[in-house]
């Protein structure tokens, strides 16, 4: 079963009796819908394209609604729980557990390289809810694929043609530079999924102040984010309180703690974001249990 960060992460000591009660519920639910999408792969990516055909426009019609019926938004994300949302995928950075292998179903500029990309596309997120620099009144992140994927297939696909264009001035050698740019910037990897976190339909980057699936989790609580394979390691002995991690981390997992840098491991979604930053190595992502 995929773990998920938002409210019903919380840990089960916290929880009242009736959330643990509706915790198992829903993931018995989810796991047998899951289960069948998962024996019927082509069903799967057939519902992942379709939906991610429709996607903006609904999106933007459940935007409109809930500015005259407030509650329309949260009872869209009830009915669509655990089957839309993103699935954090770091870059290809150093895994902290010796001898460990890592697929390229777990590594975004493995799933990159492997995937048929159809275009370069605007973000939603960042043209409707964020703040807009007058100089770039549009943000292109979005990679559209032209049909669902299926995330185990990734590991037996052939690498792209690094030459080959997924706009018109950009090829899948510049996205990797792209990828590590967005990065940098402190922008979260993701596979946008339907209708189960098998099946994905768009990799973004988009930052948690203004992306749809990132917010609702973080704002609202709904489960709708599948964290990474990986989870941040820290290295006490090695770490110099430079609190750079602090800026990265836009999941509470590296807080401070009278008035020095601690982890949080149950906050971590695996983004990666505060390893690649880290001046003195201290943070790394290993494997999760």
């Amino acid at each position: 079963m995929y773990q998920f960060y938002g409210q019903l992460g919380s840990p089960a000591a916290k929880r009242p009796r009736y959330l643990s009660r509706l915790m198992q519920k829903r993931a018995k639910r989810l796991a047998r819908w899951y289960a069948y999408i998962k024996r019927n792969k082509p069903l799967g990516q057939a519902l992942s394209v379709l939906f991610g055909a429709l996607e903006l426009a609904i999106m933007e019609i459940v935007r409109l609604i809930t500015k005259f019926i407030p509650s329309t938004h949260a009872r869209f994300m009830r009915f669509l729980d655990g089957k839309w949302g993103s699935k954090i995928v770091p870059l290809n950075v150093k895994i902290d557990d010796v001898g460990t292998a890592v697929l390229p179903s777990q590594q975004i500029l493995e799933i990159a390289r492997r995937t048929p990309i159809r275009s370069l596309n605007w973000c939603y997120c960042y043209r409707t809810f964020g703040k807009k620099d007058p100089a770039q009144p549009d943000r292109y992140s979005c990679l559209a694929l032209g049909w669902g994927q299926n995330v185990q297939a990734i590991d037996a696909m052939a690498k792209q043609d690094p030459n080959k264009k997924i706009s018109k001035n950009l090829t899948y050698d510049e996205l990797e530079r792209k990828l590590i740019e967005w990065n940098d910037q402190g922008y979260v990897h993701q596979l946008i999924y339907f209708p189960s976190p098998d099946y994905f339909y768009i990799i973004c980057a988009c930052h948690p102040d203004f992306c749809l699936t990132l917010a609702n989790t973080r704002k609202w609580g709904f489960p709708a984010v599948v964290k990474s394979d990986f989870i941040a390691a820290w290295d006490a002995s090695k770490c110099k309180q430079c609190k750079t991690c602090l800026q990265r981390c836009h999941f509470n997992a590296m807080q401070e703690v009278a008035g020095m840098v601690a982890l949080e491991p149950r906050n971590c979604v695996g983004c990666g974001l505060c390893t690649t930053k880290c001046p003195s190595g201290a943070l790394t992502l290993k494997k999760r249990a």
